[in-house]
């Protein structure tokens, strides 16, 4: 009973043989097909008023072992029943154009010519972006192919490239221990990107499989995806592949692996990374607090070596910001080499073992001459914010050091300008307690009839930085009087404006000499506000140290106006003469 007695009389299904040429199991990739060798027949049957396809002999799959051939089982496929029919045509070729049931119908030349694509390739919802005929020829050595993925599919479909040689009128797979002859990534959620290069002058066979990660029955496995033929009419020399990496894969989206572990690329999100000068990093954010504690190491290989012949690096690695795992990298202008990424987990079979969790493909080359001009004006840039302490510069200086990663060129630089960052944020924020402090809190401090000295102390300090010498502050009453200004002279207006780009080293030492060996915390039980102005001043005096750490020893501290005999005592002395004048 043939498949068109089946659907019309039974099913009563109103149902046409098509005659034409199949690209079955004989076919061989790019060859002239005649109606003798690949003579097909399917069937075109009319369901609410539209004529589909159904190829019921292909549709059905057998199953089990060759052995069991009196045995034999079938599953259907459902890709060839009522399959669309600009999927079919890439397999099945009708004699009567009409059956192509196409709006803008092909010749049969073109379809000769067509992309061989598989069952598998319109299951996965694939397009193809390029190389849309079977045959490619390469004139370098190299192709690169594109294939569109279905975003909300994309991040569960898994795929590998096989790569055939003919020898001798046979076909012999390519494989080397440490060398891969396809690189493939997911550059964007919506696209998978195969590049392949060949190690000599020949035709090859390239098989792109894959499947679903989601799909779990049990004969569910990678299956053919797209098949091509490839000349390759003169291969690089000398011949260099794709480093051979760990499990998974190329970039970080090509696997879950990232993403199981909590972990999100910042900026490199594709599997090839342009380097210049052969450095880079790589960043990767965490939201839970526990990750910062996870143990991150990288294999740097290039196709000379294997992942087993290399140790795990784990210098250059770091926690910033307590949210980022960044890691160093770096290259020899010139060459490619991967960054394999290693994390330390808990396994319950065999405890605390490394675990591939991506890799890159890092391209880097020469700095050119325009490159190295702006390297050396981005230095010069962050030499004068460091020159000048301002915040918001140093901050745009270091971000541009960063976008560029020219921070190999000037790592002393950078390093200094973040940690002068790191201190002016801090400045920043003393003052803003300071601000932030009620009316209430200095009318409490100014409220004192005779304060416990503590208090006096903090605040002729803070005075002095602020330009009341010695002379105003001594007596409280002169102290509760300034404090007590309104409008332009008063404290808070004055610790807004204040600016330690103009405060004098000997003035810094002078409050410094004021506080005394007082501690914060009897500062704090004395008065609450008092205990900020504290800190405040502390802060100060910590910036102006850092600044002049060569010079503390030869400058005298500074509290009053005039000296007895009215010389300034800001003065630079031999460090025994100070040392003897201040019986140190």
């Amino acid at each position: 009973m043939d498949s068109p007695f089946v659907f019309d009389v039974i099913a009563g299904i109103p149902c046409v043989v098509i005659h034409g040429y199949l690209k079955g199991n004989t076919y061989e990739i790019g060859q002239k097909l005649d109606i003798k060798t690949h003579y097909g027949e399917w069937n075109a049957v009319l369901i609410s008023s539209q004529w589909r396809f159904v190829n019921a002999f292909w549709g059905a799959c057998a199953l089990g072992s060759e052995k069991a051939v009196n045995a034999a089982q079938y599953k259907p496929d459902e890709n060839y029943f009522v399959p669309d029919p600009q999927h079919l045509i890439h397999t099945h070729f009708p004699e009567e154009e009409k059956w192509q049931l196409l709006e803008d119908p092909i010749t049969f030349k073109e379809w000769e010519g067509k992309a061989y694509l598989k069952e598998r390739f319109f299951e996965l919802e694939l397009r193809l972006l390029s190389h849309q005929e079977c045959e490619i020829t390469t004139e370098n050595g190299e192709i690169e192919m594109m294939f569109a993925l279905p975003k909300k599919r994309a991040k569960n479909l898994k795929f590998m490239a096989l790569i055939y040689i003919k020898e001798f009128n046979e076909w012999k797979i390519l494989d080397d221990k440490k060398v891969q002859h396809d690189f493939i990534h997911v550059p964007i959620p919506e696209a998978l990107v195969v590049k392949l290069r060949f190690p000599k002058r020949g035709v090859y066979r390239f098989e792109l499989v894959g499947k679903d990660t989601t799909i779990t029955e049990k004969d569910y496995d990678f299956d053919w995806v797209a098949i091509y033929k490839i000349k390759c009419e003169q291969a690089a020399s000398p011949y260099s592949g794709f480093p051979r990496v760990g499990a998974a894969g190329w970039g970080p989206g090509n696997d879950h692996r990232l993403e199981d572990l909590g972990l999100t690329p910042l900026k490199h999100t594709q599997g090839m990374i342009f380097a210049k000068d052969g450095f880079t990093k790589l960043r990767f954010k965490f939201e839970q607090p526990e990750l910062e504690d996870l143990s991150l190491s990288v294999k740097m290989i290039t196709v000379k070596e294997s992942l087993d012949e290399v140790p795990t690096e784990t210098e250059g690695i770091r926690v910033e910001s307590h949210d980022k795992h960044v890691i160093d990298i770096e290259t020899t202008p010139g060459e490619e080499s991967a960054a394999c990424v290693f994390a330390l987990v808990e396994d319950k079979t065999y405890g605390s073992v490394e675990v591939n969790i991506c890799n890159y493909l890092i391209v880097s080359f020469p700095i050119d001459e325009i490159t190295l001009k702006d390297i050396e004006s981005t230095r010069k840039t962050l030499l004068l914010a460091i020159e000048q302490k301002k915040l918001d510069l140093l901050e745009k200086a270091v971000d541009i050091v960063e976008t560029k990663n020219y921070e190999r060129h000037m790592p002393k630089e950078t390093e200094t300008a973040r940690d002068l960052i790191a201190r002016l944020r801090n400045i920043q924020r003393l003052m803003h307690d300071v601000l932030a402090l009620d009316n209430r809190v200095f009318a409490e401090i100014r409220s004192y009839p005779s304060p416990i000295p503590e208090i006096h102390d903090v605040m002729k300090a803070a005075l002095l930085l602020l330009g009341n010498f010695e002379e105003e502050t001594k007596y409280w009453d002169n102290v509760q009087a300034l404090l007590g200004k309104i409008g332009k002279e008063s404290i808070k207006r004055r610790i807004a404006l204040f600016d330690i780009d103009t405060l004098e080293l000997d003035i810094a030492l002078g409050a410094r000499k004021m506080l005394g060996n007082l501690l914060i915390d009897n500062v704090k039980q004395a008065s609450a506000g008092a205990a900020t102005f504290y800190v405040w001043v502390q802060g100060i005096v910590d910036e102006m140290q850092s600044r002049y750490s060569d010079m503390i020893g030869l400058v005298a501290p500074r509290t009053h106006l005039m000296s007895g005999q009215g010389k300034p005592l800001q003065m630079v002395l031999d460090v025994n003469e100070y040392m003897a004048l201040h019986d140190i």
